[in-house]
């Protein structure tokens, strides 16, 4: 499905304010302890081909200086913190496929439900595992963030009501085109 959205929506959500307000909100959680913020930063910048905010470049100097002589362990360790890493792999190719998923595990959950399904996680789960070949726990895990209100629905939808669902992923655009300097 194509969502077209207005030129006005589309510089409300990726505009330069609002890039201005995501590196600001980047800003602060890297002022709160996340040093993962930073990294997001940066790929903001790149994303958007905006100017690395000041507090950013400090920290990337600062970090530069801390590589060279040693005080700081790796890449790793400067973008996390010593003794933090990022989400393994594993966990992040997990999270990728949940959210690929969620449209199709909702309609269908959905779907079963109106056609006399219990909750019953060992049935409905299991039963939606098959269909999509996901495994139960990512079903099931779509289910706890998404489908909670899928137990609303009457088992066998016996007021014959139509029930639809939507679910999609803006990804964020790339802009290209501004001059180096």
């Amino acid at each position: 499905m194509n969502i077209n959205l207005s030129e006005a929506l589309k510089e409300k959500m990726f505009g330069d304010e609002a890039v201005i307000r995501h590196l600001k909100s980047c800003e602060d959680a890297f002022s709160a302890g996340n040093r993962t913020a930073l990294y997001e930063a940066i790929a903001l910048c790149a994303r958007f081909q905006a100017v690395i905010p000041e507090w950013a470049a400090d920290v990337i100097l600062e970090g530069e200086k801390a590589l060279k002589s040693g005080e700081c362990k790796d890449f790793n360790e400067f973008f996390c913190g010593a003794g933090n890493r990022f989400e393994s792999q594993r966990a992040r190719r997990r999270e990728e496929r949940i959210k690929a998923n969620v449209g199709n595990v909702i309609g269908q959950l959905t779907k079963y439900r109106c056609e006399g399904g219990s909750l019953n996680a060992e049935e409905a789960f299991g039963h939606v595992s098959e269909i999509t070949g996901l495994p139960r726990r990512d079903v099931e895990e779509i289910y706890r963030r998404h489908g909670t209100r899928i137990k609303d629905i009457p088992p066998g939808n016996p007021g014959g009501v139509s029930y639809c669902s939507g679910h999609g992923i803006l990804e964020l655009p790339r802009r290209s085109g501004r001059p180096i300097l």
